[in-house]
This record gives structure tokens, C-alpha cells and sequence, in this order.
């Protein structure tokens, strides 16, 4: 359960790893260590290095475009070229243009891209790159097409562009990257340590090129001390020292200091690392400190000295942390600051940094619990300034925040309370002071009842509510468009877990509610190699286009050819949400309670049922009720919903998990509905079934499976994609597992299904018998086939969506299906997959699909 709001107050930091290949990579790594009494000495490297003829995005590079990579040496920025091609039109997922000379205000533009699908003409293909608004010709387009099409915008009546994209391509150059590090730690006796790192570096931003290749080698070393010194009463006192020296061509292969350093020493405009910002000149950097430590029964005090300098005036920064702890039986109080002052020459700007928080807390025992009262306080202020100028820069930012909280059993698992509440203030740079621009006032209560291990609660509420004094500072860009100043937000929730009647009924509840904001988003479907996506394409129309509301999820029978996965788009605009979300567990176990029954409560014993219910909605907030916050027994209008998911199944199970017989009825109903940037999209299906499982022999079993009800789809933007499909579906098989190395079935499976928004109704009736073989171990090896053959009764058209999902991917008449797969294992890690399928469906062509894997497990 969600327990913090996400607000503009709050500072997400992620920290995360991505390698960018463009071409076939390779990799060497290796580490040794060795150790003695005093000694550590450790030794690593890593090489990657890129291989230049093999490319592994849009091919490998053609001669114009390796030239220009070795024109422009690391200034790969300036590797950009067209990116129109020419080619033969085909029938696939690709986006085709026509080139056409088109004439605006009296000037001919030549050879303007147009989307085409005729093969005549359509001869293009393109990739675009957004250069910034006002700097291109084209636009993207709002088309249903699937994929991403741009429109040539003409320039306005005085010449100037009104498009944001150009058929431009970055090249990516192929890059070699190396380190080497040693490291040593001494310690002389057990109160001093001693400790140094040397690395060397090899950073080549591109092996096509000589050019600027001086630069590649780097160096860095850093070495520190620290000592204890013993003092009365048990009482220390620590001193160390260390500096860091990274040369400018220095290239690390991870961030080797911490993720807040920019922000800690205000060089988010110069980049901290010399070589992670290549637009930053690079230059040395020294980073030494030095700090002290008294620690006594009572009190901890430490205090830091740093300086960190970027040569040439470029950046001098010196920093003072002071750290304070007091603790005693029933108080506890901790003190931070820091004072930052540094210079930027090359940036024309001075800062002052000043960051101090407390916190002070007092226990006091009230019946037997332990109660913590305190309040805590934090400050930033960091005016930056030019040098020319008293006035603050417009990146300065101030804000303060106090915190009263009062909590029991934090420490615990038992029952626990808290009650926070905090004040913001936010400050905006006027002139040569910070004025308020906005206040915010948050009240927080959570806790939880787990005394009683039978029926545990947790809850938790949040509240804000936000004064904006200045729309400009804390909403930019906001235009002619209006917004609220005063705006609340909050967010609760209640978990309940109830075990009851020694364990007959088991419950778990969840309620939460909320305010939020949805991205609206759009759809795309991206082409992948058959069997690696979830989707087909059915051209409803048949004008051989892919439009966005031709894409189906792919039925079983056709995974193995589906060839499209869904791609959500995000879009630049957000409504405002309200959100209701209730999640509901039951069971019952009547074994658990009878266990010792006879007669007719015995036979009760066989019996159990299980719900489960998930609902989660959001609303449209500036149409939204109170009521609207409940999760169900009052009606909510569909104008109003922006996303609905409404799942509940009820299961009542007959001698559950018995090895003879197994018995189940069950009852499904979800409604899934989201609003899209075109439209909303609704599905809802309802069913009922029934399972049966019987063990016939130690060697037979057989099962028969039962489905009845209805499957419908409404699309807004997509109606040829509306269908209310009613069906009814029977299935018997029979197993037969000899010994644990083989197993065979056999089932029957008869679907009749009928589509009632057809004014014709055209049912659709599958009669298929599938028949499957096992034989081997998952251990070592193992061999298995699949054959299967289904008759299609179906007089409708076979292309529309409600046909597809009618028929499960089959067609009208004979369809057979195959698949024989062999898996062994290579070695204790290494296993190899070797998988042929085969499929015949209707009038079509036989379709043979053969896969070889090899999976390493380390």
C-alpha cells in the first residue's frame, strides 16, 4: 500500500545502469587480491571495445557515413547525416514516403517526403529526429496509422519554420574504453590505517578516427590516513585525511563518488566527472579534506574540512560539515551543517550553499509504552549570483520546512501510532532576495493494530493542502492556461488480515483512495520476429495499411507466428485524477474448524470456497463526486472514468487438492476499461465453469473442463473492433503417465460461440482434438510432440477482429497444428532448445517455423 504522496517537494534519486550499443561489444575483465597481516593490495581492469564492422543498429555503416565519422574525431555531436534512403515498396511494417517538389508563398521546396502506400510512388523511407521546436519542416503526425508518420509543415508567410523534426540520423561511432586500478591498505596498528588507489584510463569516443586521440589516456590516484586516539573516560578522538586528483582525460567506466556530489558542491552546470559532460571543458580535479571525530559517552561531534578545485578558474569550492549527536535515557538530538562557498569563472557565477537541519526528540513512558514527541527542522538556501551583479540567478533556490511528530512503537511490530505535521515554505529569487512562492502544509497519521495475531490492521492517511503564492516560479510555462493556487491532495488506506474460527475464514482487505494525475498515453505496435511478440495484424479493411485498431492479442493457436508487441506512448498531457482502489481475499476452509467431524459435517469437509475481487479506478477529478471515492453500490457514469479494472472470481472447490478426484465451479467477471488519447477502449467478459479432474488408475487420469459466457469489446476510436461474443466450450482429456519418464494425452475440445452485434449472426463452431508426448527428464534430456486438428464451421467474413477471436486464430474448414521439441542439457549451466512447428490453417500454405536456443545460467 502506497504510503507518500509524490509532490514537487520531493527529490527522487535513481541510480541505474544502461549500455548503449550500437555495435557487437566485447568484453575483458579480471581481479586479484592479496592479503596479509597489514597488507591489502588489490589489482582489477576492464576492456571494451566496439567492433567497427559490425554494426547492430540499421546495418552496418555505409562508406559516405564511416567518412564522416572519421572527419569529425570526438566531436560525434557533429556526426549527422540524412537519413532518407531509397527502396522497394513492400507490404511490411514499414513507414513509405513519396518525394514530391511542393511550392509555398512563391518558393519551391523540393523533394518534400509525403506518406504513401502506393507502390508506384512510395519508394522512401525515412529517419526523423527532433531538432527543437521551430527548427524543422516536419511534425508528427496524429494519424491512426500504426507506427510514426511525419507531415511536411509549411514554413509561415515570413519564411520561418514551423515543424520540430528532419530526416537526420546521429551516427554512433564505435568506442574502445580500458582501466586499470591498484589499490593498497596499510594498517601499522590497529588504531591507523593508511590506504591508496592509483587507476589509468583509455577512453577512445571513436576508433574510426585519429583525430583528437591525444587525449585518450587519463590517470587518477587518491590516498588518505586515519587515526584513533584514546582519551579519558573511554572517550576518542579520530582524525583523518585524503585526496582525490583526477586527471581531465580521466575516464572511470561506473560514477565512483556519490549521486548527490554535483548538487552537494553546485557543479550541475560543469559537470563533476572531468569526462561525463563532453560540452564541459575537461580539466584536472583535486578534491582533499580533512576531518575530526569526538565521540564520548553522551556526545558525538565531527567536523569536515573540504576543498574541491577545477583548475584554469574554472570552478573553487570549499565546503564545512558539522555534525552533532546528543543522546541520553530520554532525549536524543542531532544537529547537520554545511556551508558551501564556491566560484565559476567560466560560468560567471558565485555561490553561497548553506544547509543546516535538527531534529530533537524526548521519550516518555506513558502505561507501559514508550512515546517519541519531537521536532525536526530543515533549511536550504543556496544563492547563486553573478559576479557583475548583486541580483540572485534565476537556478537559486530557498526553502525551509518544520516537522512536529509524536509516535509509539516504532521499534515494534506490535500496535504502533504516528501523527506528523509539516510546514513548507518555497522561495523564489526576486532581484537580490528570495520572496515566498508557495506554502505547504502536509498532516500525516498511520499506524497499525497487530497485537491480536488473529486480525492485524494497518492504515495510513496523508493530507496536503498547497498555497501557491507564485503561479510563475513554481508552475513555468504555464502560459494563458489558469490553475489553481490553493489545491489539496491526500492519500489513505486500510489493510485488514482476519484469520478466524481456527482458521475457517481467512480475509484479507485492502481500501485505499487517493489524488493523482494520468499521463495520457497513445498506442503503437512494433513489428518483432515471429513468436517473440503478443499481437497479430488483421487488415480489416483491406487496404494494406497497418492502422492502430487492426492489432489483435494473439490467440494459443497463434503465438508462434505473432509478431507485433504493444508500445504505450506517453504524451506531454496529464488529467487530474481521483482514485479508489479495493482489493478483497476470502477463503473458507471448513476442514480447518470440523476436523474431527462425523456424519453430514464430515462431508462438509470436502467443501471451500475462495473469492477474489480487485477493483482499481480512476476519475476524471474536475467532474468527480465524493461518491466517486466508493468502491462499489452506487452508479458512476462512463463519461467520467479515465481507467476501470473490475476483476472478481468466486471458486468453490470440491475435496480440494486430492490426489483421487478434484472438483470446481468457479464464476469470472472483469470490465477493463482506459481512456486514450484517441478514445476509450472497454472490454468486459463474463464466464462460468466448471473443472473435474479424476485419477482413474496410478497410471490413467481424466479431466473435463467446461466454459460458458460472454466476451465483449468497445472501442470509441476503433468500432471495427466492437464484438459481444457469447460461447460455450467443452473439453475431456485423458493421461496416461506410465513411469516419470513418459506421458501421453489425448482431448476433445467443442467450442460453439456466436458474435450477437451481427445483424446476421454467423456462429462459429471448432471441433479439434489435440494429442500430446512427452518422453526424458528436465534433469538430462527430454523429447516432446503436439499434434493437433480442428474442423471450422464458420460461414462469416474471416478478417475482422470478432472473427478472430471467434475462431481463436483458426479458419473456416480443416486446420493441423505440430510441434516437436528437444531440450538437453549441455552442461550443469549450459542448456540447448531445438523447436520445429508446423501449421496448415484453411485454404493456407503449409508454414514450417524452426527455432535453435542455447540458455547459460552463472
Amino acid at each position: 500500500m502506497p504510503r507518500q504522496l509524490i509532490t514537487k517537494d520531493k527529490r527522487v534519486v535513481i541510480e541505474f545502469q544502461y549500455s548503449d550499443r550500437s555495435y557487437l561489444r566485447s568484453t575483458f575483465a579480471f581481479a586479484t587480491e592479496y592479503k596479509s597481516a597489514k597488507w591489502t593490495i588489490k589489482s582489477a581492469a576492464i576492456s571494451e571495445q566496439d567492433s567497427k564492422n559490425q554494426a547492430v543498429i540499421n546495418g552496418n555503416l555505409t562508406e559516405t557515413q564511416r567518412k564522416k565519422l572519421e572527419t569529425v574525431g570526438d566531436s560525434i555531436a557533429q556526426a549527422v547525416v540524412q537519413s532518407i534512403d531509397t527502396t522497394e515498396f513492400k507490404t511490411d511494417s514499414r513507414i513509405y514516403y513519396k518525394a514530391l517538389d511542393t511550392l509555398v508563398n512563391g518558393i519551391v521546396y523540393p523533394n518534400v517526403l509525403q506518406y504513401s502506400i502506393n507502390p508506384d510512388s512510395a519508394r522512401y523511407i525515412a529517419n526523423f529526429s527532433f531538432v527543437g521546436n521551430g527548427r524543422g519542416f516536419y511534425e508528427l503526425s496524429t494519424d491512426n496509422i500504426n507506427g510514426r508518420i511525419y507531415r511536411w509543415t509549411a514554413p509561415d508567410s515570413l519564411g520561418n519554420l514551423q515543424g520540430s523534426y528532419e530526416p537526420l540520423v546521429q551516427l554512433a561511432a564505435p568506442r574502445r574504453n580500458q582501466l586499470f586500478s591498484v589499490s593498497g591498505t596499510f594498517n601499522p596498528t590497529e588504531k591507523t590505517k593508511l590506504w591508496a588507489d592509483v587507476a589509468l584510463s583509455n577512453n577512445d569516443l571513436n576508433t574510426f578516427s585519429a583525430i583528437n586521440n591525444s587525449d585518450n589516456a587519463g590517470i587518477a590516484t587518491a590516498f588518505g590516513a586515519e587515526h584513533t586516539i584514546s582519551l579519558a573516560h573511554k572517550n576518542t578522538l579520530s582524525i583523518g585525511t585524503q585526496y582525490e586528483f583526477a586527471q581531465r582525460n580521466f575516464q572511470t567506466t561506473e560514477p565512483y563518488r556519490n549521486l548527490e556530489f554535483a548538487r552537494d558542491w553546485n557543479t550541475q552546470a560543469a559537470s563533476s566527472l572531468n569526462n561525463s559532460n563532453q560540452t564541459s571543458p575537461k580539466t584536472n580535479e583535486h578534491l582533499g579534506q580533512i576531518s575530526l571525530k569526538l565521540k564520548t559517552k553522551t556526545v558525538d561531534v565531527g567536523y569536515q574540512l573540504a576543498t574541491f578545485i577545477k583548475p584554469k578558474q574554472l570552478y573553487t569550492g570549499f565546503k564545512q560539515n558539522l555534525v552533532a549527536n546528543y543522546h541520553t535515557k530520554y532525549w536524543n538530538a542531532t544537529a547537520q551543517i554545511s556551508y558551501l562557498t564556491s566560484a565559476s569563472d567560466s560560468m560567471s557565477r558565485r555561490s553561497a550553499f548553506f544547509r543546516p537541519n535538527a531534529t530533537i526528540t524526548r521519550t516518555i513512558k506513558l502505561k507501559k509504552t514508550n512515546w517519541n514527541i519531537g521536532v525536526k527542522s530543515e533549511l536550504e538556501q543556496n544563492r547563486l549570483q553573478t559576479p557583475n551583479s548583486n541580483e540572485l540567478a534565476t537556478t537559486a533556490f530557498y526553502y525551509h520546512q518544520s516537522e512536529f511528530f509524536i509516535e509509539n512503537g516504532a521499534d515494534t511490530t506490535t500496535n504502533r501510532t504516528a501523527f506528523r505535521y509539516q510546514r513548507r515554505y518555497d522561495y523564489t529569487p526576486k532581484g537580490n532576495r528570495f520572496a515566498v512562492a508557495a506554502i505547504a502544509d502536509n498532516i500525516n497519521l498511520e499506524g497499525a493494530i497487530n497485537k491480536n495475531p488473529k486480525n492485524q490492521w494497518q492504515f495510513n492517511a496523508t493530507y496536503r493542502h498547497l498555497n501557491i503564492q507564485d503561479t510563475t516560479a513554481i508552475i513555468p510555462n504555464l502560459g494563458n492556461n489558469k490553475v489553481s493556487t490553493n489545491t489539496n491532495t491526500f492519500l489513505a488506506g486500510i489493510t485488514q488480515n482476519l484469520a478466524a474460527f481456527k482458521g475457517l475464514l481467512r480475509a484479507s482487505t485492502q481500501y485505499q483512495i487517493g489524488t493523482g494525475q494520468r499521463q495520457i498515453t497513445e498506442i503503437y505496435y512494433q513489428k518483432v520476429d515471429a513468436g517473440r511478440g503478443n499481437y497479430v495484424w488483421q487488415d480489416a479493411n483491406n487496404n494494406q495499411t497497418e492502422e492502430t485498431g487492426e492489432f489483435l492479442l494473439a490467440s494459443q493457436n497463434d503465438l508462434l507466428l505473432a509478431n507485433y508487441i504493444q508500445i504505450v506512448l506517453p504524451t506531454p498531457n496529464y488529467q487530474s485524477t481521483n482514485i479508489v482502489q479495493f482489493n478483497e481475499s476470502l477463503n473458507l476452509s471448513p476442514r480447518a474448524y470440523f476436523a474431527n467431524a462425523k456424519g453430514v459435517l464430515k462431508a462438509v469437509n470436502l467443501l471451500s470456497w475462495q473469492t477474489v475481487w480487485q477493483l482499481r479506478r480512476e476519475t476524471f477529478a474536475a467532474q468527480s463526486r465524493f461518491i466517486d471515492f466508493a468502491p462499489f453500490g452506487v452508479p458512476i457514469p462512463d463519461s467520467i472514468i479515465v481507467s476501470q479494472n473490475n476483476n472478481l472470481r468466486n471458486t468453490l472447490f470440491v475435496n480440494r487438492n486430492n490426489a483421487k478426484y478434484e472438483l470446481s465451479f468457479y464464476q469470472f467477471n472483469s470490465i477493463t476499461k482506459n481512456f486514450l488519447v484517441n478514445g476509450t477502449d472497454l472490454r468486459r467478459r463474463n464466464e462460468w465453469g466448471g473443472k473435474l479432474k479424476i485419477a482413474l488408475s496410478t497410471k490413467f487420469t481424466a479431466d473435463l473442463a467446461t466454459i460458458w459466457g460472454n466476451n465483449a469489446a468497445q472501442s470509441v476510436a476503433f468500432v471495427q473492433q466492437n464484438y459481444a461474443i457469447r460461447q460455450f466450450s467443452t473439453e475431456p482429456s485423458l493421461s496416461f503417465t506410465p513411469n516419470k519418464n513418459w506421458r501421453a494425452s489425448a482431448s476433445f475440445k467443442y467450442k460453439y460461440s456466436v458474435d450477437t452485434l451481427e445483424t446476421t449472426k454467423h456462429p462459429a463452431i471448432v471441433s479439434q482434438l489435440n494429442t500430446d508426448l512427452r518422453y526424458g527428464s528436465a534433469a538430462k534430456r527430454a523429447i516432446s510432440a503436439r499434434f493437433s486438428y480442428a474442423i471450422v464451421s464458420y460461414t462469416g467474413a474471416n478478417n475482422s477482429p470478432a472473427a478472430y477471436t471467434l475462431l481463436e486464430g483458426l479458419q473456416t474448414g480443416n486446420n493441423f497444428l505440430w510441434n516437436l521439441t528437444f531440450d538437453t542439457q549441455l552442461s550443469n549451466n549450459t542448456q540447448l532448445n531445438i523447436m520445429y512447428d508446423g501449421r496448415k490453417i484453411g485454404d493456407n500454405r503449409i508454414n514450417h517455423i524452426g527455432r535453435v536456443g542455447v540458455r547459460a545460467v552463472f
